[in-house]
């Protein structure tokens, strides 16, 4: 990973906070302005089956900064695709209108909330924002969809490239809380490195709870309503973090991303040693769903994360500019 789970590294020298206010942080969220026309106008097309790929490409061009960071996506390495894909309309072919649809959401949602840090001279840098490490969300939020996407492609899971468009932005309650007060977002972490918890751990939400008395998935949830992301991003946003079987259609991508978050936390604690990593460490609901019995299955599952790494460290840098 690019920076440690534990990391301490967050300013201390803030004042006294003042007592975390739900509906105040939530007014926010509300005020947050809407996506781009563009983006709104594209992912309106790319959900008719009626709609052709040129008028998605030629839209998305409307947007030159969408256009490029799509582009570098695609052409990474992560992709796989033999040859430079050099047109939106060519990535529309290889990929795939939900993949496309991901994409679109992931790079403008990122251009929102992570603006890049500036140097003297107006250009990007690596360096992190105070009390951000936009890096370290992004590398987990893409290893996350990446990892789901395995999980529904090994179990036949449908709607497999919408699972990765909801992996990428699971999380994105995060960034609200950042955006929104920066000062309880350092406190919740100060919290979390006390406890030696990885901010996007399962474990995490309770302590998050403790602190704010709500937590980024409750400004995740609002934020996709507020968007109105397409229905399955919008229930794994609200359910990834307690994954519990409904009868819809998005319970398959709720358990998918469910699975990659809870395994992704699992491997990170025990340091890669998957032989540590047991079914009892899982919920009994996700067991049940993806009929794992033994063990063994869970630890085989786990040896596809470490290629995850480097594709992920890739698209990451193409979504936050660097």
């Amino acid at each position: 990973m690019t920076s440690t789970p534990f990391s301490t590294n967050y300013n201390s020298g803030y004042p006294a906070p003042p007592p975390p206010n739900k509906q105040r942080i939530l007014k926010g969220v509300r005020d947050i302005p809407a996506l781009p026309q563009v983006v709104t106008q594209v992912v309106e097309l790319l959900n008719k089956s009626t709609s052709s790929s040129s008028q998605i490409a030629d839209l998305i061009s409307y947007d030159p900064g969408l256009t490029s960071r799509i582009l570098r996506m695609v052409n990474s390495s992560a992709y796989g695709i033999p040859r430079q894909v050099t047109s939106i309309q060519h990535s529309i072919a290889m990929l795939g209108y939900n993949a496309v649809r991901g994409l679109v959401l992931g790079a403008s949602i990122c251009q929102i909330f992570s603006p890049p840090v500036l140097d003297s001279k107006g250009n990007p840098t690596s360096k992190k924002k105070q009390g951000l490490d936009l890096e370290g969300f992004w590398q987990h939020a893409l290893m996350t969809a990446f990892f789901a996407k395995h999980l529904a492609e090994h179990f036949k899971l449908p709607e497999a490239d919408d699972i990765f468009s909801a992996g990428m932005l699971h999380n994105i309650g995060v960034l609200v809380l950042h955006t929104q007060d920066a000062v309880s977002d350092v406190v919740v972490h100060n919290a979390l490195a006390k406890k030696k918890v990885w901010r996007y751990a399962p474990q995490a939400l309770p302590i998050e709870y403790s602190v704010l008395a709500f937590t980024h998935v409750d400004l995740g949830a609002e934020l996709a309503q507020r968007w109105q992301l397409p229905k399955v991003m919008q229930a794994v946003m609200s359910r990834y973090h307690r994954p519990v079987l409904t009868g819809d259609e998005t319970d398959s991508a709720v358990f998918a991303i469910a699975l990659a978050h809870y395994l992704l936390a699992l491997v990170i604690q025990v340091d890669y040693e998957f032989e540590r990593i047991s079914c009892d460490l899982l919920p009994k609901a996700l067991c049940m769903f993806f009929r794992l019995e033994t063990d063994e299955d869970v630890q085989a599952l786990c040896e596809h994360i470490a290629p995850l790494l480097g594709e992920s460290e890739e698209i990451m840098q193409s979504l936050i500019g660097l």
